[in-house]
């Protein structure tokens, strides 16, 4: 009967063991799924910023290529512009000289319409002269017949028909004096015609002489003008071309301002998706701080924490970049390097304790998280790959992991971060407080 008793006393301590222990326990694996479930979240955006960084790697070598078109063209633009300035010289020196022959053309003109006025007014002049010749020639016409039709009257009709010696001699006289004048206006019409005439022969062959002058100005300036044309005709072709490399050059700088669009774009989004990560990696961090030791009376200072130099040996190792919150960006930690080359170098446990954390972890690529009681951690990032895994107990200068250059980095390095885990949540310390070379 007491032995049944002890029997069941064993059964009911058992029990109320397994239910007291039951909720922590599915605390730890909900706890666990979420952790994984952000870090899932983390490793999609990680692919889609892999995919937007490989095509912002391909607008940059777009844009490479189309800044090198860019060049070649606008070189190619500046030599036509270079051949069109030319081309504008020669047809401003070309024209010049056209415009010279042009005035000594007009002013030839003007001599010219100057002449043909003195030819129209000695015409006029000779046209008088005739209609006076005619007209004298009219009269001395009707004269002839008159004494034609009287029959001849010769001075010894006159004589005869004259009653006296001074009848005859006045008639004689004034039969005389008829002639003469007749005579001497018929005379001095015709010189006069004859004067006029040779005014016109002068001034045609005056004409003639500006003519053919006007003639040899008109055949240079046809060269000039002759010449003007054929630049003109390559101006037009250099300006063809030049209107063609601008139309290249403007689709080329479309092309390039759009490559330039969706680079920014894609480093919006880059930059999007990196705060998305930055946002989940917070809440991861919350979760571990709920999977680490809390909390009691943790040392400040190196001799105290009991941590030691990331790396070994540390005479090899620099502090490539500080820990820093008083400016943007903070860096929260420090960057180690070994002297030389650092992809693939060894990393070791700064103090003994427990792996809670060894998975890719956004920003901070490949990271492992070690709790060495009493609410102090340790964290290693970027690594290229780990030597321990999550629940492993790991003891100081052990090797635990090797330095990478994996999440947001800019070459091998090891990211170290000393983290004290409050009740208010991770706050992270500078490192060179706890450890030093």
């Amino acid at each position: 009967m007491k032995r049944i008793f002890l029997i069941m006393l064993c059964c009911a301590t058992v029990l109320a063991s397994v239910n007291y222990y039951a909720p922590a326990i599915s605390s730890a694996a909900s706890r666990d799924e979420e952790i994984q479930a952000l870090k899932d979240k983390s490793a999609k955006l990680d692919l889609e910023i892999a995919k937007a960084q490989k095509r912002i790697n391909e607008l940059k070598d777009d844009k490479s290529n189309q800044k090198v078109l860019v060049d070649e063209y606008n070189a190619q633009l500046d030599a036509l512009q270079e051949q069109i300035d030319v081309f504008d010289e020669k047809i401003k020196i070309q024209t010049g000289f056209a415009n010279e022959i042009q005035a000594e053309i007009t002013a030839l003109n003007n001599q010219i319409a100057e002449i043909d006025a003195e030819i129209k007014i000695i015409d006029d002049a000779i046209a008088e002269c005739e209609k006076n010749i005619e007209e004298t020639y009219e009269i001395l016409s009707r004269r002839l017949r008159a004494i034609y039709m009287n029959g001849e009257s010769s001075e010894i009709e006159i004589l005869l028909t004259a009653d006296s010696l001074s009848t005859f001699l006045m008639r004689l006289e004034l039969a005389s004096g008829v002639a003469r004048r007749d005579a001497e206006t018929v005379n001095g019409l015709k010189d006069n015609i004859k004067m006029r005439e040779e005014q016109i022969a002068g001034q045609k062959k005056a004409k003639a002489d500006l003519e053919t002058a006007k003639q040899t100005h008109s055949e240079k300036k046809k060269v000039h003008t002759d010449k003007i044309t054929e630049i003109e005709n390559e101006k037009t072709v250099v300006e063809t071309h030049n209107a063609e490399f601008q139309k290249k050059l403007d689709a080329v700088s479309a092309e390039l301002k759009k490559l330039e669009s969706d680079s920014r774009y894609f480093e919006n989004q880059i930059s999007k998706w990196e705060d998305e990560k930055d946002k989940y990696a917070d809440k991861i961090d919350d979760l571990l701080h709920n999977k680490a030791s809390t909390i009691g009376s943790t040392p400040e200072s190196t001799p105290a924490s009991g941590l030691i130099w990331p790396l070994s040996p540390a005479s090899d190792t620099y502090v490539s970049s500080g820990y820093r919150t008083s400016k943007r960006p903070n860096h929260t930690g420090v960057d180690l390097c070994y002297n030389g080359s650092s992809q693939g170098k060894k990393i070791i446990a700064s103090g003994s304790g427990k792996v809670i954390e060894a998975s890719y972890h956004g920003a901070y690529g490949n990271c492992m998280v070690i709790d060495h009681g009493n609410g102090l951690s340790t964290l290693y990032a970027h690594c290229s790959s780990f030597a321990k895994s999550v629940g492993s107990n790991v003891t100081k200068g052990e090797t635990i992991a090797y330095i990478g250059s994996t999440g947001r980095s800019t070459g091998p390095h090891l990211h170290f971060e000393v983290r004290i885990n409050t009740s208010g949540g991770i706050e992270r310390k500078s490192p060179l407080n706890y450890v030093s070379k």
